[in-house]
């Protein structure tokens, strides 16, 4: 076979290779090409939920003292009131579920918190302690409050709430020790009704007069009227504690000397 033959034979051949134009795939729509873009963005979308999950208990565990330090936590040392010490334990617990704390760190970010008396009372608790697993939050709430809100102490508060009178008090005055008080008797003002009867019983002689013939919606409008009330007695009357209202009667006196 001659030169010029294979060079027409390799041409041809070589030609016969190439793609002809009819061949090549047809170019995608822009409808197909959005459609390809909203498809790999939800699959995105999904993965990356996917990794969020997976590593929410690492991010829930990586939580340090310094990070929930940043919530602001209340600091606990001793209270006079009973309650004070629930209210800031359920404080602090609000704190630590917000915080994302993780179980076994609970009592030691809460325990961080405490000072003075309460701090001792804690270490006095873990020195007698027998030894075992660590303390859990569950144990530490039933022992700061078996300390810190003794049933004693909680009883003493609702007997001194039964007995609670107005005496030489405003209505403002008694209307917030009833308040402060109340929550140690919580059966006694179950309602609202139940919270306004006990209230006017309390009130000094010259006020329950003025009130005993109107109802009120509200323990809050009774309230309300009672000060209107209040305002509209002479001084000296609506100040008078009950034990002196039959300090006028007739009798024998003692002389002073």
């Amino acid at each position: 076979m001659s030169q010029g033959t294979r060079g027409q034979l390799g041409h041809a051949h070589a030609h016969g290779n190439e793609p002809e134009e009819d061949d090549l795939p047809p170019s995608p729509t822009m409808a197909q090409v959005l459609l390809e873009v909203e498809r790999t963005r939800r699959d995105s979308h999904e993965l990356l939920e996917v990794i969020a999950r997976n590593t929410a208990p690492q991010q829930n565990e990586l939580v340090m003292l310094n990070d929930f330090i940043q919530l602001h936590p209340p600091v606990f040392s001793h209270s006079t009131e009973p309650l004070e010490a629930d209210d800031w334990l359920r404080s602090i617990e609000r704190k630590l579920l917000a915080g994302h704390v993780a179980d076994g760190d609970k009592v030691t970010y809460a325990a961080y918190h405490l000072e003075g008396a309460a701090s001792s009372w804690w270490e006095n608790y873990l020195n007698m302690r027998p030894a075992g697993p660590p303390t859990t939050w569950n144990e530490f709430c039933t022992a700061f409050r078996e300390h810190h809100i003794p049933q004693g102490l909680m009883d003493r508060k609702r007997e001194e709430f039964c007995n609670l009178t107005q005496g030489r008090r405003t209505v403002d005055e008694y209307s917030r020790e009833f308040n402060r008080l109340s929550r140690y008797a919580t059966e006694e003002v179950s309602t609202d009704s139940k919270k306004q009867e006990r209230f006017r019983r309390g009130l000094n002689s010259e006020l329950r007069r003025e009130l005993n013939l109107h109802d009120f919606v509200t323990f809050q409008v009774l309230v309300n009227k009672a000060m209107k009330a209040e305002d509209m007695i002479p001084p000296g009357d609506f100040r008078k504690h009950p034990r002196d209202e039959g300090s006028s009667s007739s009798g024998p006196r003692k002389r002073r000397i």
